[in-house]
């Protein structure tokens, strides 16, 4: 156990020193809010004229839209901006929008698409609509439904009315911050996996290629190394995680307080922990295939793929938590982390559930270092430039039968 704490506290000291630690532990987040305070200082503008959030789903309607408002010269009296010239899911924009829509940074949300041959129009809104200025809205609307059947020659005769939504702030409040808080946890996850495993591999890397890593085996067992590796590296990813909060704590206070005072935090930061000790598991094991750093930044991006499935499909995971596909995510071991840090916060998971996925990571986990070790140690037995599947396999059986 010494031995691994001190290995641990040597790989601690020296990534911490690193050019690369300090950008993505300081620069890193301060970029990513600069950016994400881009679009409220432009929403800020035009503050006398009210603010209707626009998202169209059909091409054709929204060119006929613009004109009107041209036409009517409605520009006058509001200021409408435009959130569907995006290459994002509609749901997320839809989400993104009532997030504006619940802080008050735009006054209505227009929502227009096609269905089944008629436009269909819903105006959604916090607050009381005033009549005039729905009169307005509401003739725009019905004088674009009608040019566009027209210009399809579609044989419908009367268009959908407007439909008109008023969203309950907290509720909808309630639901975007679990949603971000969760998204938050699993970027950040994804962020750590990948720095942290690519300066991982490029490490083994360089101890392998400069004989260090033989001289460290010839006094410590291979598993030793790597679970000091793996603490070491845990307890640095920690402090980035705690610098994190407190910049992020900054700038946006009330909705950190609410992440860390929450009821799942707990529960987040133990999957946080899993993952991110799985995936260097994975890691280590991975390292033996590569002696180039350029080999191990492409591998680290290879085994990275498998984050972006639950950050793509976290819409569909939110609506339907059962899902099939959701489930098989749930149960494979390389995505249950972050599955499960939306999940967790959506609807309350069986307790068998939770225990269950946390028996399967820290099962991997064991399995991964094991696994990772047996490779490791093997791949010092080989010359590098005959390192191969079938070279491993030769000498794994060469040594069982000694």
């Amino acid at each position: 156990m010494k031995r691994i704490l001190i290995l641990a506290r040597w790989e601690f000291n020296s990534k911490i020193k690193t050019r690369s630690f300090f950008i993505y532990t300081i620069l890193f987040p301060v970029i990513v809010i600069m950016i994400g305070m881009i679009p409220s200082k432009l929403l800020s503008e035009n503050k006398n004229k009210q603010k209707i959030g626009m998202v169209f789903f059909n091409d054709g309607l929204k060119n006929i839209v613009k004109e009107e408002i041209n036409k009517q010269n409605l520009e006058s009296k509001f200021s409408f901006i435009d959130y569907s010239d995006r290459n994002i899911p509609n749901n997320i924009i839809l989400i993104e929008t009532d997030v504006l829509l619940t802080k008050n940074e735009i006054d209505f949300l227009l929502i227009a698409d096609v269905k089944y041959g008629k436009p269909d129009f819903e105006l959604r809104c916090l607050k009381e609509l005033n009549n005039f200025n729905f009169s307005e809205i509401q003739s725009m609307v019905y004088e674009a439904s009608f040019l566009f059947i027209s210009q399809t020659n579609n044989s419908v005769i009367f268009p959908n009315k407007l439909k008109v939504t008023q969203l309950t702030s907290k509720k909808m409040g309630d639901f975007l911050d679990s949603f971000y808080t969760a998204y938050f946890f699993i970027m950040i996850l994804a962020i750590t996996i990948i720095y942290s495993g690519g300066s991982f591999i490029r490490s083994l890397v360089e101890e392998k290629n400069s004989r260090i890593i033989e001289m460290i085996l010839s006094s410590v067992k291979t598993k030793d190394i790597l679970f000091g590796k793996i603490l070491g590296l845990g307890i640095l990813s920690l402090l980035q995680l705690a610098i994190w909060i407190i910049i992020f704590s900054i700038f946006y206070p009330e909705r950190i307080i609410d992440a860390v005072t929450g009821s799942f935090f707990c529960f987040q930061i133990l999957y946080f922990l899993l993952g991110y000790f799985l995936y260097l598991s994975i890691f280590i094991g991975c390292g033996a295939f590569v002696n180039t750093e350029q080999g191990a930044q492409q591998l680290a991006g290879y085994l990275s793929l498998f984050l972006l499935m639950p950050i793509i499909i976290s819409v569909v995971i939110v609506q339907s938590p059962n899902s099939l596909i959701t489930q098989i995510l749930t149960y494979f071991p390389l995505t249950t982390a972050p599955i499960m840090l939306l999940k967790i916060v959506f609807y309350n998971p069986p307790a068998f559930e939770i225990f269950i996925t946390y028996t399967l990571l820290l099962l991997s986990i064991l399995f991964g270092i094991k696994f990772s070790a047996h490779i490791f140690r093997i791949s010092m037995l080989i010359d590098k430039n005959k390192f191969s599947w079938k070279k491993i396999l030769s000498v794994s059986n060469l040594k069982r039968s000694e």
